[in-house]
């Protein structure tokens, strides 16, 4: 071992002691996207643990997530392993990638330049505080990076794609690192560029390198299609606008992530690279070996052209940059002593900035010290799961009414999933309906929640208990109705079946009567608020398809009535053991749902003629055709024409695709059915309600039938 490579092993033992120390000093409460990932990457392990077969396991760990590449997630797998199902299993694997970020930094240094500038740039980037805070917090930024480097030393390892064996050995570092995160392609297509076109400079027969690339580009897409085809669909009709978030000017747009980093390096460093430049550069060689260069530019180029911007996305860019700034430290023999003198007091000066940002507490200064102070996430989660357990119910609705950064619905799935506490989270968009328990704060931020009066609600949910947390107050509440009304049954009957009649009339349009009928379990139940069955039915008419796609997208809002709607010729579906407001419903001729265990389509009648006017509200007429369990389209939203093969699974409709177009591209019936097999168009199930059921569903006589 040399001495740079003895020097690095005690540089990652340092930082792997001084993460440890960090976590178990009190470390930091989740956030909004970090208890995300935490929950998809528990999801993955008890995938692993709960698939019945192989291709069930694939399956399921392909579809983990629909918009996070998975990879994160699957690295997770054996630290939970052998650290157990806790947050400190996933702090292990970050501090994992900050580990393989450092070494991989080193290696590229060491292949370019030489093993003191390699040895630098691993401590730099290291020592940067946005490395620290990431390296801590379970998202996908720091194993981008770290996954960045990984795959650009893999690259330089190909020898400009003369070397077969590593061009493979490139391709599935590059698969993965697709899968880690899509903007991947961003920070590698430069230095890929750069050495194929080194490679076809040096080499003599020139056709070897592009069979060299092009057998690196399949062993990627191998690897890393997969999970793309089958999400692409539902990326592109619920996500791709996000790319466009972002409110900055022009200028703004180009010279963001050039502003912040010295705020990502902290300011002390980037004073003394600045002072680097000035003192070292007439005297080295740094830029003769530009690669480094031409990755910064051209990867700082491609993810500008994203406007939506946060520091975290250009984490990868500090890594040329480390090796531009170390190279021009230490790639050169002139001022040897000016240079060593230099590098002790870098380093001096990063370990103490690197102690008082991850142990120190600075006014007015973001540092990443740990915070002791507890959020109650997972007391909450286990408070409700041992009073469900008391009221004999396997699962329950969670309303959360706090966007706090530490305590919000992200943050209590995880707990919930962590515990195995069956508690659906929902946000406070549709409160009451379906929730047994709601949370508030005495710091309540959002526009979703500033209609609602809570206080009005006191007669139906009750105090359980309160939590504080600094200067934040959260407050637990339990649905428990107090009932004191004398009504005849008739009249209160005859009230709830209006009200909920013109509650549904939102999502359903039609100029025939909407019929509503409830049947209770006996004369007395209804004055608790609870009956046995609802049935809604309606000749004629339209419904948004809200309706089709489950109670968790239907809230109480006035304005929720929607003008696209599917045309019918006879609806009806129902819901089972329910519990209503009866305070709204007595004062106010209120429908308001509180619980529901079921909710069942049981009969739907849709013709061909329905279909294409509903599919010509949103693009060219189509032509639509249905016979013998085929729904054709032509002209249809996504394809050029299409075939829709209709099967029964799991109660629920399934869409298989025999004749499409994806794009204008012909593809088989087989990859398209792959990419669509997690999209539903229509029907999908409820979170809300415990059991989502249709009927029978069948075709006769050009019409789609459920009975």
């Amino acid at each position: 071992m040399s001495k740079t490579d003895r020097y690095l092993l005690f540089f990652i033992i340092f930082l792997i002691i001084t993460n440890v120390l960090w976590f178990f000093w009190g470390h930091k409460p989740l956030h909004w996207d970090s208890a995300d990932h935490l929950s998809y990457s528990l999801d993955t392990y008890k995938a692993l643990k709960g698939s019945s077969s192989f291709s069930a396991l694939l399956i399921n760990l392909l579809d983990v997530s629909w918009y996070y590449p998975p990879l994160v997630y699957w690295a997770s797998i054996p630290f939970y392993a052998v650290a157990g199902t806790g947050e400190f299993a996933g702090f292990l694997e970050m501090t994992f990638f900050l580990t393989l970020l450092v070494i991989s930094v080193y290696q590229i240094g060491k292949r370019i330049y030489n093993p003191e500038t390699g040895l630098f740039a691993s401590f730099c980037i290291g020592m940067f505080p946005i490395t620290l805070q990431y390296g801590r917090e379970y998202m996908l930024d720091l194993t981008l990076a770290a996954m960045c480097a990984a795959a650009v030393y893999s690259l330089i390892r190909t020898n400009d794609f003369s070397s077969r064996n590593n061009c493979i050995k490139f391709g599935v570092i590059f698969g993965m690192g697709m899968l880690t995160k899509w903007t991947f392609i961003l920070f590698l297509a430069p230095p890929v560029l750069y050495f194929l076109m080194e490679g076809f400079r040096k080499a003599t027969k020139k056709y070897r390198i592009t069979l060299n690339f092009l057998l690196a580009v399949i062993v990627s897409l191998v690897i890393s299609l997969p999970w793309y085809l089958r999400n692409i669909v539902q990326i592109l009709s619920n996500r791709l606008n996000e790319l466009e978030r972002g409110d900055l000017s022009l200028i703004e747009n180009i010279l963001y992530y050039f502003s912040i980093i010295p705020s990502q390096i902290s300011y002390p460093l980037a004073l003394l690279f600045i002072a680097a430049i000035i003192i070292f550069f007439k005297s080295n060689f740094a830029f003769h070996r530009k690669m480094p260069l031409y990755w910064f530019i051209g990867s700082y180029v491609l993810i500008t052209s994203i406007s939506f911007k946060m520091p975290r996305f250009s984490i990868p860019l500090l890594i040329p940059l480390s090796l531009l700034l170390s190279a021009i430290v230490f790639f050169g023999e002139q001022e040897v002593r000016k240079r060593k003198l230099f590098a002790l007091t870098f380093i001096v000066i990063a370990i103490v900035n690197f102690l008082f940002f991850s142990f120190v507490k600075i006014p007015f200064i973001y540092n990443s010290y740990p915070e002791r102070n507890s959020w109650h996430n997972d007391e909450i989660i286990k408070l409700i799961n041992e009073d469900k357990a008391s009221d004999k119910k396997n699962k329950v609705n969670l309303r959360v009414f706090s966007r706090e950064d530490n305590l919000n619905p992200s943050t209590l799935t995880y707990y919930s999933n962590l515990n195995n506490a069956g508690i659906n989270v929902l946000g406070a968009d549709g409160f009451p309906f379906f929730t047994d328990y709601y949370i508030k704060t005495n710091r309540i931020r959002g526009e979703s929640e500033g209609h609602i009066d809570l206080p009005a609600y006191n007669p139906v949910f009750k105090e359980m208990k309160s939590f504080a947390s600094g200067n934040t107050f959260i407050t637990l509440y339990k649905l428990k109705q107090d009932v004191n009304y004398s009504l005849p049954y008739d009249s209160l009957k005859q009230k709830l079946s209006s009200s909920a009649s013109e509650f549904f009339r939102r999502y359903i349009h039609s100029s025939q009567k909407i019929e509503c009928k409830v049947i209770t379990e006996d004369s007395s139940s209804i004055f608790r608020g609870k009956i046995k069955s609802l049935k809604i039915s309606c000749e004629g008419g339209s419904t948004s398809t809200k309706l089709f796609r489950g109670f968790q997208y239907i809230n109480s809002s006035a304005d929720s009535i929607i003008s696209a709607a599917l045309p019918f010729t006879s609806f009806e579906f129902e819901l089972n053991n329910i519990e209503l407001n009866l305070n709204s419903l007595i004062q106010s001729d209120k429908f308001e749902l509180l619980l529901a265990s079921e909710y069942k389509i049981t009969s739907l009648e849709i013709t061909n003629k329905n279909l294409e006017e509903f599919l010509q509200k949103k693009n060219a007429a189509p032509i639509v055709k249905i016979n013998n369990n085929t729904i054709e389209i032509k002209n249809g939203d996504k394809f050029d024409e299409v075939s829709l093969l209709i099967s029964e699974k799991n109660s629920l409709p399934v869409f298989y695709i025999t004749n499409g177009q994806f794009f204008g591209i012909s593809l088989s019936s087989f990859i398209l059915n792959y990419m669509f097999s997690k999209y539903n168009p229509l029907f999908k199930g409820a979170d809300a309600i415990q059991v989502f059921h249709t009927g029978r569903l069948f075709f006769s006589q050009d019409k789609i039938l459920i009975k």
